[in-house]
């Protein structure tokens, strides 16, 4: 009689899971990790009974108990459930050979779960990995600043950050995780995002036709780190007609009132419409009946919207402040300095005045460059030896 092969047991702790979608990109990581690496690893996720924004709990889920969902087991804890102690009984109770933090700063789902660990309440067995998520960017270190350095230093102190993997997504994150934790190279692992498929471009109902404004779409959370009014100003300065989408829940309102103001100041040119949150599912199909995606954002770790976008076919107009550096030399898109609004402000105008047929040869290119990213990236085989404590 064969012998039960035991898989790792991965236990991931994160403040927003499936069904949500409002956190955005975190998700999505998760999400493609259970999806990519199920077969090899047993997954458990502890995370929140609600979405980001939202004040009432998932309907569907057993709260406070495990659900089988897309190839894991996920704990839905209410905010009783959250505090250190019971989090730490989950863990030991779980036995888990890698506990895998998908934040830093979070409160319930990363720094405490450190501290109970520091205590000896979750157990000796465990690796211990934690992935900062884009948290160590200068973009967004410049939010919450005092606070979040007065964490790490007394995280430093207090031997909160000894025996820790970090995962950097990217090279500049490593740089990232270095300079503001102190972490040595040999604790840091390279682990990029695992991306979903791209599929095949279907232009059938895209965005093509050069007659009328240009459909230009936001799609991310409303927060001044997603820089959405610097994007209303861009478009506001543009000559040509403009139609802008936003998609998202408002997470900052003195933000999303700025934007507004904003707005109304070039209304007989730019139209816009706030649609609110909406499903991950629908995301690529918003892609494709825009013109254009802008996305200046203060930073992103890796930015799986913008992967969604070109695999939509839809081009970019992102900051220099993401991993997607190479979209011009692709003809995919553009990325420009958050130094020189008008450059955002300049490439608008241009795609605006593009022909249907250079426009569709754009929408092409955009997606053929998400086709050859999926299928180029080892993030597969990278989160693989991270999870199994094998990467370099």
């Amino acid at each position: 009689m064969l012998s039960r092969v035991h898989k790792p047991i991965v236990l991931i702790l994160a403040r927003y899971y499936l069904p949500g979608s409002k956190a955005g990109g975190p998700i999505r990581s998760i999400g493609n990790v259970v999806h990519a690496l199920s077969d090899a690893f047993d997954f458990r996720i502890v995370t929140s009974d609600r979405d980001h924004t939202d004040t009432s709990p998932f309907r569907g889920v057993a709260i406070n108990d495990w659900n089988d969902v897309g190839g894991s087991r996920v704990f839905y804890a209410d905010r009783s459930r959250q505090r250190g102690s019971a989090v730490a009984k989950i863990i030991r109770t779980t036995n888990p050979d890698v506990v895998y933090l998908n934040s830093f700063f979070s409160p319930s789902f990363s720094a405490g779960p450190l501290l109970q660990r520091q205590f000896g309440r979750t157990g000796n067995r465990a690796r211990w990995i934690v992935a900062p998520r884009g948290e160590f960017s200068p973009g967004a270190m410049a939010f919450k600043t005092i606070k979040k350095r007065a964490f790490l230093r007394g995280a430093w102190f207090t031997g909160l950050l000894e025996e820790i993997t970090w995962q950097a997504t990217s090279e500049p994150e490593i740089a990232d995780i270095r300079r503001e934790t102190g972490a040595q190279d040999s604790a840091i692992a390279l682990a990029a995002n695992i991306t979903e498929d791209a599929g095949e471009l279907d232009v059938s109902g895209t965005a093509v036709s050069a007659s009328g404004p240009l459909r230009v779409c936001f799609v991310s959370r409303v927060s001044p780190k997603k820089n959405l009014a610097f994007a209303v100003e861009a478009l506001a300065r543009a000559c040509m007609p403009v139609e802008f989408d936003i998609y998202g829940p408002v997470e900052d309102e003195a933000h999303a009132e700025a934007c507004r103001r904003i707005a109304g100041n070039a209304a007989d040119r730019l139209t816009v419409r706030w649609h609110g949150p909406v499903p991950h599912e629908d995301v690529r199909g918003i892609f494709a009946r825009h013109d254009l995606f802008l996305f200046p954002t203060l930073g992103e770790n890796f930015g799986h919207v913008i992967f969604e976008s070109l695999a939509a076919g839809t081009p970019v107009l992102v900051s220099d402040r993401t991993p997607w550096q190479d979209l011009d030399a692709k003809g995919a898109g553009w990325v420009r300095s958050l130094d020189r609004i008008d450059d955002f402000t300049a490439v608008i105008d241009a795609l605006a005045a593009l022909p249907a047929d250079e426009r569709l040869a754009t929408r092409r290119r955009a997606h053929a460059y998400a086709r050859a990213a999926h299928a180029a990236s080892p993030a597969i085989e990278q989160t693989r030896r991270l999870l199994l404590g094998t990467a370099s």
